[in-house]
């Protein structure tokens, strides 16, 4: 078993594990930040985040090979759950997303050639 997304991204966003008035929330913001991985080649379509239970290998089999997924859809769940009212660290954030995509697809993409 591997490290489930929910749980791991609810603790970095800080409300406390054993609340869960957010949860549909977070999850919603994870699926959406799952999609958009898609667009570049990882993971499976259509994945969402239902039951809270998902691992990360669920999404992507070669999750260990790509562990910045982690850091990207917690950053992007931030942006969209706890937006920071100083448009310097939005702006940080937007930048610190952009890099980190742009390192998935490119590892995404040498994944991909080495399987073929």
């Amino acid at each position: 078993m591997g490290t489930c997304i929910f749980k791991s991204i609810k603790k970095k966003l800080g409300p406390v594990v054993s609340e869960n008035y957010f949860d549909e929330d977070i999850m919603s913001y994870i699926s959406t930040c799952l999609q958009r991985l898609n667009e570049i080649g990882i993971g499976q379509m259509g994945f969402l985040i239902k039951t809270g239970e998902e691992d990360w290998t669920d999404f992507e089999p070669n999750f260990a090979k790509l562990p910045a997924m982690d850091t990207y859809v917690y950053l992007r769940c931030k942006l969209f759950f706890d937006p920071s009212a100083n448009a310097t660290i939005t702006a940080t954030m937007e930048k610190q997303i952009d890099e980190i995509f742009w390192t998935l697809e490119v590892h995404a993409r040498r994944i991909h050639d080495e399987e073929e």
